[in-house]
């Protein structure tokens, strides 16, 4: 039998296992303090090693170093002293492709206007918000007015279904219909025989004045959509949310992270009416289920059963689901709902799980139901209600009298037993001569803390004597027992009938902690179509049940004075499993120094700050600044822009078109705006051209080159000025002072300008201008880009069909980019340029080269995977007898691996499936809102001795349409720490064909799901 500690954690029936499609997120991002070029500590980073215990990284010293390190002959990662400050060969050779001039664009009265509350930015990269995820969306959360990208959820499909799966005996079973506003429902719905969130959905979108929610867990977009509907109509939507599902923690003695759900998140984000609930106790739980709608009016509904608001529930559960129009149910659900809302809290998008403080009693539910359900000469209330510890009152009590009062039968199929009254009780209807039939939750039956109640009641069966009924236990998972998601499959019901008249059903397992802690419904309901229809779902449910074997010797019961002692005072929990080791220190960067400012080669979030570099980079400059920006948010980098303006820096800003122009609605349905900081700049007359790519292409490029024409400094990589790269990213830059590849980015910046276009003052105008119904009509540019890059595929594109291949066999509307056609680096034979811009500049072939340039690993970290050419050319390396022994890994976006797909394979299981080792990673904040964490980095190393990084993604678009960079490096010490950084993204990251917590124990301690 487990040890007291587990056995108390068990009871609470609050924290459900990982399902097997749990959703994506990250670990904890604890931001590191600063890192200055002299060093300071790194904070520590939780591991997001599926269902590992975080380990704690090491402080280390990020310092920048000053010796020269040997050459690194493997992708190990180590701790490496720095060279001495970068230096810069002598001249720079020339460009091939002249640069296009800037046209002579008049920069006065550029539409200026007041810039409005600060907008996020929608910023859709290589898929788009219409496929389900938002990009490089960089909210600026800190600020109550801020908006984000509407959100378009993944929708969470059935999982494909076994030969074997069960569809619960068919929709045509027992049932009567409620008529609500013109249209009608099921009084009894039951999963897997007939779909229930689709008719939730129909009754929210029925409703005309109010929506009172009040769930254990939402994890239904459908649902989420319909309230966001019912909302734009004007209906009071309010929601009490369990505060274990807002505000999800680990138990001390398991490393299984549950995550807060998507939904929970666009509810708080968007700003809904919701407040959270605690149960009492150390483990309590708000575990209703229940809708009441339009609960004030004549005509109202109201639901309720063991069905959560889940997609688990949905898809892979045994599950009913009530709805009533009846007014006394309904009347009594809508005073408990009153009185679940007067003791909740109140909570918000930043709102913290230590900013609430529980109270360790409550008096009963003010809610009085009389005594009209009549059974075998007792009376029981039509709903019971809890917590509630007044003696005959509580689940426990009314269900225990209920089944005193049986006289010929009871048939129970629950979820979690631990109840010794109700265990009891049943052994009395036995001994009357009733027989007694009991299906449990086969993964709740196999444990020790639920598994010894279907023991004890099954070894009655083994003692019976003359006269007594006859007792049964069966066991029962799922409906599907050839699902490949096993952990998924449970028979989630909590009901049992009486004499086949009388039923109980509602959300309360048959527990001590249900009855007296938790927030429960329960419901006897003697409607006859009623009964016969949980009489037809027990039969069929039994005929799928196997045979729980009787133990030879009965086993000890705690007594009801035991388990009140473990709802009152719970022992203390087990000490948390073994974190993994800590990884390596970061290694330091080296010192790259530019006008009396010392700079890192590298930086990574989130384990330096990025965003004091791009100040310093800005505040560095003395003639010039040149920035390429896809996206603009950061306040401290306007200020600081406005302070090089001042003093007479020269600045040029080429910004992504679609960021200017913005079109379409935000997640409040309001027009969407450029960003504030983006407004800033034109309002305040700085030199501002935007730029479309070809086609679904997009100005991607995040650069920023100070004072190019002396040699200057550039810094490149993955990370967008803006909030969420700063706060909710994987994100990776470097700085460099070399002579070349800055006046490489000096001329391809000047090729940009002279693609570019000045601000248009009317159409800016019309943007800021255009009202919330016009935008609705709208189809966002950087939606139509992300929709085309998502699926690759190419919109009719009548110019081009009339153009001509180029002498190079280019077919673009844009003239080549510079190209320095120079190789100073080679690996294996292979050799490449400095650097590599697009469109048509060469980034795809140049990874396709390295690639099949390795001898001994390639290790790719991508935030967008499209390419079939790229995914083609590490088939062939793995492939390869020559290069067998070549290590292969690949770091994916959670979400992006998710939207691409290749041969209808979302990309990350394709790569799995051909064998790669691959990992998903979702952010570096586990608690983290998900419409913002990513891994946005893109970079590739091969042998440990050759990076290719920048802002390319792996797609054709970025190739061959987009505004790209790609820079190829091979310093030791640079490869070093992106090395490292390569082994942080894959520590944190899980098997795209195991799931979330694969990597750490099999399966969490056994604590149901509720």
């Amino acid at each position: 039998m487990r040890s007291p500690p587990r056995l108390v954690l068990a009871l609470v029936l609050a924290l459900p296992g990982p399902s097997w499609a749990a959703l994506l997120a990250a670990p904890d991002a604890v931001p590191a303090a600063a890192l200055g070029v002299s060093g300071a500590p790194v904070s520590a980073l939780p591991t997001v090693a599926a269902a590992l215990s975080a380990p704690a990284l090491a402080p280390s010293a990020a310092g920048l170093s000053a010796a020269a390190p040997p050459a690194l002959a493997s992708p190990a990662a180590a701790v490496l002293a720095a060279p001495a400050v970068e230096s810069a060969p002598a001249a720079a050779p020339a460009l091939v492709g002249a640069a296009s001039a800037a046209p002579a664009a008049d920069t006065g009265g550029r539409g200026k206007r007041a810039a409005g509350p600060r907008a996020a930015d929608d910023s859709p990269e290589a898929a788009s918000e219409k496929s389900g995820r938002a990009f490089d969306g960089a909210a600026a959360r800190d600020a109550a007015s801020t908006t984000v990208p509407e959100r378009r959820f993944v929708k969470h499909g059935p999982p494909p279904l076994s030969a074997s799966a069960d569809d619960g005996g068919g929709p045509d079973y027992p049932h009567r219909t409620v008529r609500f506003h013109d249209q009608d429902f099921r009084a009894v719905y039951f999963r897997p025989n007939v779909p229930v969130e689709p008719d939730l959905v129909r009754a929210i979108d029925a409703a005309k004045t109010s929506i009172r929610l009040a769930l254990y867990e939402f994890k239904q977009a459908d649902v989420l959509d319909a309230l966001r509907r019912a909302r734009a109509r004007h209906v009071d939507v309010k929601i009490v949310l369990d505060y274990s599902n807002a505000f999800p923690q680990s138990r001390p003695d398991d490393s299984y992270q549950p995550r807060r759900s998507p939904e929970i998140w666009a509810l708080l984000r968007e700003g809904f009416d919701v407040k959270v609930l605690k149960g009492l106790g150390q483990y309590g739980i708000n575990h209703n289920k229940i809708a009441v709608i339009d609960g004030a009016d004549p005509e109202s509904l109201a639901t309720f059963g063991s069905y959560n608001w889940s997609w688990t529930a949905e898809n892979s559960h045994y599950e009913n689901a009530n709805f009533t129009t009846d007014r006394a149910r309904v009347s009594a659900l809508a005073d408990y709902w009153n009185w679940l809302d007067s003791v909740a809290k109140p909570a918000g998008h930043d709102s913290k799980a230590a900013d609430y403080a529980w109270p360790t009693s409550v008096a009963p539910p003010p809610v009085r139901v009389p005594l009209d359900v009549a059974f075998n000469a007792i009376h029981l209330p039509s709903v019971v209600l809890s917590p509630n510890r007044t003696p005959g009152e509580s689940v426990e009590d009314r269900l225990t009298q209920a089944v005193g009062a049986a006289k010929s039968s009871v048939d129970v199929s629950i979820f979690a037993l631990r109840s010794t009254k109700i265990a009891e009780a049943l052994a009395a209807a036995l001994k009357r001569g009733a027989n007694v039939r009991l299906i449990m939750d086969a993964g709740q039956a196999a444990t020790d803390v639920f598994g010894l109640y279907a023991q004890w009641l099954a070894h009655l069966e083994t003692t019976r004597a003359s006269g007594d009924g006859r007792i049964e236990v069966r066991t029962l998972a799922g409906p599907d027992p050839g699902s490949d998601f096993q952990l998924a499959q449970k028979d989630h019901h909590k009901f049992t009938i009486l004499d086949g008249k009388l039923v109980e059903t509602g959300s309360a397992n048959y527990t001590k902690y249900a009855a007296e802690a938790n927030f429960e419904n329960a419901h006897f309901l003697d409607e006859p179509t009623d009964a016969k229809s949980y009489a037809f779902m027990f039969e069929h449910m039994w005929g799928k049940a196997k045979p729980f074997a009787a133990p030879a010797i009965a086993p000890i019961l705690p007594t009801d004075a035991q388990l009140q002692a473990e709802l009152d005072t719970p022992a203390d929990p087990a000490p948390a499993p073994a974190a993994p080791g800590a990884p390596t220190d970061m290694p330091s960067a080296r010192r790259v120094e530019f006008h009396g400012q010392v700079f890192p080669s590298f930086a990574f979030r989130p384990f330096s700050p990025i965003e004091p570099l791009v100040v310093q980079a800005v505040r560095s400059a003395k003639k010039t600044l040149r920035l390429a920006l896809y996206e603009f948010t950061l306040d401290s980098v306007l200020d600081e822009l406005r302070a090089a303006k001042k003093r007479g820096v020269k600045i040029q800003i080429v910004i992504d078109q679609a960021h200017v122009y913005t079109r379409g609605k935000d997640h409040t349905g309001r027009a969407r705006m450029p960003s504030a900081q983006i407004q800033a700049l034109i309002n305040e007359d700085f030199d501002v051209l935007t730029l479309k790519g070809e086609k679904s292409g997009i100005q991607h490029n995040k650069y920023v080159l100070a004072d190019a024409e002396d040699g200057g400094l550039v810094m490149f990589g993955s990370y967008n000025l803006a909030r969420t790269a700063e706060d909710d990213h994987y994100e990776n830059v470097k700085f460099s002072t070399d002579k070349r590849r800055t006046a490489h980015y000096l001329a391809y910046f000047d090729y940009q300008r002279g693609l570019a276009s000045a601000v248009d003052p009317q159409k800016l105008d019309e943007t800021l201008s255009r009202g919330d119904e016009a935008a609705g009509a709208e189809r966002a540019d950087a939606e139509d880009a992300g929709a085309d890059a998502a699926v690759e595929t190419e919109d009719a594109d009548v110019e081009a069909a009339r153009r001509t291949p180029d002498a190079d066999g280019r077919l673009s509307k844009f003239p080549p980019p510079p190209e320095d056609k120079s190789t100073p680096i080679t690996v294996n034979g292979a050799k490449f340029q400095l650097d590599y811009f697009s469109p048509q500049g060469g980034i795809r072939d140049a990874w396709i080269r390295a690639i099949g340039a390795a001898k001994k690993s390639v290790e790719l970290a991508m935030f967008s995977f499209y390419s079939r050419e790229i995914a083609d050319a590490l088939v062939a390396l793995k492939k390869d007898a020559a290069k067998k022994g070549v290590t292969i890994r690949l770091v994916l976006d959670a979400g992006q691996a998710s939207l691409a797909k290749f041969d209808g394979t979302p990309v990350g299981k394709w790569f799995a499936a051909q064998g790669f080792d691959v990992r998903l990673n979702a952010g570096p904040d586990d608690h983290g809102d998900p419409m913002f964490q990513k891994q946005h980095s893109k970079f590739i190393l091969v042998d440990g001795k050759f990076l290719l990084t920048g802002s390319f993604n792996a797609s054709d678009n970025a190739d061959m349409n987009s505004f790209e960079n790609d820079n190829s490096v091979d310093d030791p010490v640079d490869i070093a720490g992106y090395v490292w950084f390569f082994e942080q993204l894959w520590r944190r990251g899980w098997d795209p064909l195991k799931g979330r917590s694969s990597s750490g124990p099999a399966r969490p301690a056994p604590m149901p799901g509720a």
